[in-house]
C-alpha cells in the first residue's frame, strides 16, 4: 500500500490500526476472552486512530524559556532527583532515584519495583 501511488496516508492509518485490533483480537481469545464482531473491530479502530491523531495534530510548542532544565549545584553539594509511579492493574508501585554531582555527572541511580498497590502520595514518599 505505501508504495501504491493511489493510497493516502488515511488509508494507510487505517487498515494498520484494523491489523493492530485484528492482532489484539487475536491475542485476546486465545487467552480466553471474547471475540469481538467485525462492525465493532471496524468501528473501535477507527475511533482509536481518531483519537490518537486528535492528540498528536498540532502539538503546541514551548518556547525555551517554558522548557524547564536542570541546574547544576554548586560546591561540595549533589542534587537527588526522585519519582514514583503506581500500576494499578499489577498491583505494584515503582520509584526511581538519581544522584548527579555538582558537575551534573550521575554518582549513583536506583530503580525499585514494589509489590504494593500504593497511592501516588504514598509512592512519592517512598521515593
Amino acid at each position: 500500500m505505501t508504495m501504491n501511488d493511489h493510497c493516502d496516508e488515511g488509508v494507510i492509518a487505517l487498515v494498520g490500526t484494523i491489523a493492530w485490533r485484528l492482532w489484539g483480537n487475536r491475542n485476546e481469545i486465545r487467552k480466553g476472552g471474547k471475540r469481538i464482531g467485525e462492525l465493532e473491530l471496524l468501528c473501535g479502530a477507527s475511533s482509536l486512530l481518531l483519537e490518537y491523531q486528535e492528540a498528536t495534530a498540532d502539538v503546541p510548542k514551548h518556547s525555551d524559556s517554558l522548557v524547564q532544565r536542570w541546574i547544576p549545584t554548586s560546591g561540595y553539594m549533589y542534587k537527588v532527583n526522585v519519582d514514583g509511579t503506581v500500576f494499578k492493574a499489577q498491583k505494584e508501585s515503582r520509584v526511581g532515584v538519581i544522584i548527579c554531582d555538582a558537575n551534573g555527572l550521575v554518582v549513583a541511580a536506583l530503580s525499585k519495583k514494589f509489590q504494593a498497590p500504593w497511592g501516588p502520595l504514598e509512592v512519592e514518599a517512598k521515593a
